[in-house]
This record gives C-alpha cells, structure tokens and sequence, in this order.
C-alpha cells in the first residue's frame, strides 16, 4: 500500500472514530437531558399535589419507587450495590494460581481450583448420579466458551442438580473430589 493510501486510510478512520465520539457524546446528552426532565417533572408533580393537600403516604412509596429506579440508571448507584454485592464474597484461587472469588458455600469450596475440565467431569458426573440416558457431552457444548465460562457453567449445573433435590450437596461434593 502506497504512501499516501495508507494516509487517505487513516484520515477515514479517524474520521469514523470522531463520527462515533460524536454520536456517543449526543446519546449521552439525550439520555442526561431525559433524567433531568423527569425529575424535574416529578418534583413539579409533587409540588401541586403537596400545595393540593392530596399528597399521602401511598404517593410517597410511589416517589421512592421511581426515585430507586431512576437511581439504577445512575452509575454511581450500580456502583454501590455491586459493591455491596460484592462483599458476600470470599478470595480464592482459580486453577490458573490467579485470584478469583466465590460465594464460600460448601459446593464453592469444593469446586475452588478446579479447572474447567474437572468441573466439566464432575458437572457430568453429578447428572449420571440421576440421569444416565440424557447426559450431554459438556465438553462438546461448552467447546467455545473461554475457560472462566466453562468453569462457571459446570459449577452452576450442579448447584441447579442440588437445588432441583435432583441431588443432594453432599453427594455432589463426593463426586466432585473424586473426579
């Protein structure tokens, strides 16, 4: 590619990145000037119906209602609730020695370090217990995921095998050390 091909290519992403900003800064300014304006509608709403005297207890749940799920929409509120989400959680370590975290139950700590192939063995393992006939090939079906995946999708067919009662968690943690 010439010279001046390569410039003439760069100049028109350039421009397609600046087009892209563009457009991002105005939904960004669309989506924060529609907030404003129904906040500013709410307060103006519950303004005349305080001046009324028809503003009453069951309103005011309505209020807060609107006012949390306007809240969701604000990053910093989905910051502190993913925070305190968080905070359930305890430090372990993934099979790759990196640092990860689970929920700290008995099944976590079991499947804690295991790789995706061993959570795939014992997500399988775990089904035969119940269902010989109908147990898939897991290592086929989750063939294209990324390792984390993988291993968090074993994870979760034996948690839900244990809360259907298709198993008990103590069961399913025998299978899972033996596997």
């Amino acid at each position: 590619m010439s010279k001046q091909a390569a410039q003439t290519a760069q100049t028109a992403q350039a421009a397609k990145n600046a087009q892209k900003a563009e457009r991002a800064a105005a939904t960004r300014a669309a989506n924060k000037a529609a907030r404003e304006a129904a906040a500013q509608e709410a307060q103006e709403a519950a303004a005349q119906e305080e001046a009324e005297g028809e503003y009453d207890d069951a309103d005011q749940a309505d209020s807060d209602e609107e006012e949390e799920e306007e809240a969701e929409g604000n990053p910093q509120s989905m910051a502190n609730k993913l925070r305190r989400a968080r905070g359930g959680y305890h430090a372990t370590r993934a099979y790759s020695g990196k640092q990860s975290l689970n929920n700290g139950d008995n099944l976590a700590k079991a499947l804690a370090g295991a790789s995706p192939a061993q959570a795939i063995a014992a997500a399988e393992a775990v089904q035969n217990t119940y269902d010989e006939e109908n147990t898939p090939d897991l290592t086929a079906k989750y063939a294209g995921q990324n390792p984390g995946q993988m291993r968090m999708n074993a994870g979760n067919r034996i948690r839900g095998s244990v809360k259907r009662g298709d198993i008990t968690a103590a069961a399913a943690i025998r299978i899972i050390k033996s596997v």
